[in-house]
């Protein structure tokens, strides 16, 4: 009987009721969403790193409000120093000793297409690639959850118009693992896009923008054939001035469904929570 799970290294199907409300004509859209994915991440103890693997990740929106984001390929790493990158005395008064600490890492994304339908008009994005400096805020000691910043370009191409544009994007975002048997998980993060280079028109402004923001709790409630079944509950938010012709206004959505992991092994070591 397996009562630990790693939900950092699965493949998993999910499904999920999330309405969304728009703000612009001030309604509700009924809808359903699918999601897939496979996760992998795993150690080099010798150079104190943890990689990160995803692999054919989406999200498939249907009924009202239709949408998809799918990322055929991403990988991003944490490091821990073991040593401050600089040490700074000071002699003002009684000297004192202040270490400097900077955890810089990385993210490279390849092949995510995102498309989204708004009042009969519909808008596709297909990035190429990007690559991305990352510095971890924070991160536990086994590196496994983490808070942290990244930014830089990449290349897009406009799958509507068949035009290259060159997005850049900056996120704060977190994966957080709350206690020590992998039960209980939460994910966060606030990113924003400029799509510089990008076609415009009348109803379309030079450079558009687009915000997202993003909360989600996950919990494990049961166990099929020891490979865990969670309960999955988040709330969005997103901006955007790149659909021509309609109305520049937030939209906000809350999802509530199951998500099914098909392979889900033991942790690998101690929880977070004795390091904080």
């Amino acid at each position: 009987m397996q009562f630990n799970f790693d939900l950092n290294r699965r493949v998993y199907l999910g499904g999920a009721w999330a309405p969304v409300y728009s703000a612009a004509d001030r309604s509700f859209l009924n809808r359903y969403r699918a999601d897939v994915g496979v996760e992998i991440e795993f150690p080099d103890d010798a150079r104190d790193t943890l990689f990160r693997i995803h692999l054919l990740e989406g999200e498939f929106f249907l009924g009202s409000g239709n949408a998809t984001t799918f990322s055929v390929f991403r990988y991003d790493w944490s490091h821990l120093r073991r040593s401050p990158i600089a040490r700074i005395t000071t002699f003002i008064g009684k000297p004192a000793r202040f270490d400097l600490d900077i955890n810089l890492a990385g993210y490279l994304e390849a092949l995510r297409f995102d498309t989204i339908g708004r009042g009969g008009v519909t808008e596709s994005q297909l990035l190429l690639g990007t690559a991305q400096p990352t510095f971890d805020l924070w991160h536990s000691r086994d590196l496994v959850s983490y808070i942290r910043v990244r930014a830089g370009p990449g290349l897009g191409l406009d799958t509507e118009r068949e035009q290259v544009n060159l997005p850049v994007q900056a996120a704060i975002e977190g994966d957080l693992t709350l206690d020590q048997d992998g039960f209980h998980h939460l994910r966060f993060g606030a990113e924003g896009e400029k799509l510089f280079f990008a076609p415009s028109g009348p109803l379309r402004p030079k450079d558009p923008q687009r915000l997202r923001l993003r909360l989600e709790y996950e919990v494990i409630f049961i166990a099929i054939n020891d490979q865990p079944l969670s309960l999955v509950i988040d709330g969005r938010g997103s901006w955007r001035d790149d659909i021509a012709g309609v109305p520049t206004t937030w939209e906000w959505s809350a999802g509530a469904g199951l998500r099914f992991s098909l392979w889900a092994p033991a942790r690998r070591n101690a929880p977070f929570l004795d390091h904080l």
